[in-house]
Parts: C-alpha cells; sequence; structure tokens
C-alpha cells in the first residue's frame, strides 16, 4: 500500500519512507493512523501536510485485513501477524484484539 483512505473517501498520500514494507494492494489493511491519545487535530495536520517530518511519529494501528474475504476475523490477523514477522515494517502496529464474550 502506498496512501491511505479516510472514511469519507479522502486520499492522504505518505512519504515513501513511511509506507515501505507495507503489504501490497492484495492485503490493503484497516486501521488508524495514530500518534497518541488525544491527539487527532495532530495527526490530521501531519497527514496533510506534504513532506512533513512529523510523519516519523505516526504509527499506522491495524485492526483487520478485510479484503481477505474468505478468512474469519482470527484468520485475517493472524496473517497480519505472520506478515509483520516476516517483513520489518516500522511504521505498523497491529492492535491486540480481546474477544468479548460476554456482554454482563
Amino acid at each position: 500500500g502506498s496512501k491511505f483512505i479516510s472514511r469519507l473517501g479522502n486520499d492522504f498520500p505518505a512519504p515513501d519512507w513511511f509506507v515501505e514494507g507495507f503489504p501490497t494492494n492484495q492485503m490493503p489493511l484497516d486501521g488508524e493512523l495514530y500518534i497518541g491519545r488525544n491527539t487527532f487535530q495532530e495527526v490530521v495536520s501531519v497527514v496533510k501536510t506534504a513532506g512533513s517530518t512529523k510523519w516519523r511519529q505516526v504509527k499506522f494501528c491495524v485492526f483487520d485485513a478485510p479484503s481477505l474475504k474468505n478468512c474469519i476475523f482470527e484468520q485475517r490477523m493472524e496473517a497480519i501477524n505472520k506478515y509483520l514477522k516476516k517483513n520489518f515494517v516500522p511504521y505498523i502496529k497491529l492492535v491486540k484484539q480481546i474477544e468479548c464474550k460476554d456482554i454482563i
């Protein structure tokens, strides 16, 4: 992957060095660009500023790989995990998921 697309369909092109090693278009990832807690406006500012050096503070926190349609959620997470173990990608962080077994 080489770009990020917002929920509204807006493209946010990332620097080449940021997306180096990201999975190809065969496994697009779903996630969120993140710097830290309560920093949404800062993230927006970084991604809208072409060439910003602050991209180095950003992580892509991955929640899913929805394009792997024939796999259940756990298999998709395992596919992402395997990919990240084989490929050093410093700007991707796989978000730990916890299964909710009950609502009470």
